[in-house]
């Protein structure tokens, strides 16, 4: 049975919109989950870019379980490209072309934050600066440039960046505690960063509007 939540009235919600979510790893909707919470009901594409590396059959595992969830809770189409993990920027033309048929409809880009610590984050980011080509683009924090035990994971400090904050209280939190739980083989990295980033990343979404190549 789909359960699709709607959420209105929310800022992280856009009205109308069709969203394409270009993500390096599975694992990675995590930073977004507040997004993909607040426009269930809308069209929603979820795309992997890479294998997630080691362990590859207990990845697909996850992956299509995770896909399963979200399909069913909040109308989430997903797909994963299964491109070499830790070397995307070296498959900006094949991961556009694989993406040339899911990119044509949506209306806003959703993905990672070029924070400068995980270079398949950054790369993702490059080639969707080219992919919306000057349509929405729009990035998710997902280490506070950097995250380490004790800094806040996922709730970027202030500065010159101006990012939008919404608080979604336990829903949310919900959610994300149950897309980490959905991978083991992540464990060792998710559950430090949960710790790390408290109630206030369970709970907070973060996002900012980014200027995309015309």
């Amino acid at each position: 049975m789909r359960r699709i939540v709607q959420v209105l009235g929310t800022p992280a919600r856009f009205p109308g919109a069709r969203l394409l979510y270009v993500l390096p790893h599975a694992d990675d909707e995590l930073f977004a989950a507040g997004l993909l919470f607040a426009n269930a009901g809308l069209p929603q594409t979820l795309v992997w870019l890479t294998h997630g590396g080691l362990l590859p059959r207990l990845r697909a595992g996850e992956r299509r379980r995770m896909a399963t969830m979200l399909r069913q809770r909040l109308g989430v189409a997903c797909y994963s490209l299964e491109l070499p993990d830790g070397g995307l920027d070296a498959q900006h033309e094949r991961a556009s072309a694989l993406l040339e048929g899911l990119a044509a409809g949506p209306t806003i880009v959703v993905t990672t934050d070029p924070e400068g610590e995980h270079g398949d984050h950054d790369a993702a980011f490059a080639l969707c600066e080219r992919l919306a080509r000057g349509r929405r683009l729009v990035t998710v924090p997902c280490y506070d440039r950097g995250w380490r035990w004790g800094r806040r994971v996922g709730v970027p400090r202030g500065g010159a960046v101006s990012w939008c904050h919404e608080r979604m209280g336990k829903r949310l939190a919900r959610l994300r505690l149950r897309l980490a739980l959905g991978y083991p083989s992540q464990w060792v990295f998710l559950l430090p960063m949960l710790a790390s980033g408290g109630a206030r990343f369970l709970t907070t979404q973060c996002w900012r509007e980014a200027l995309a190549a015309l």
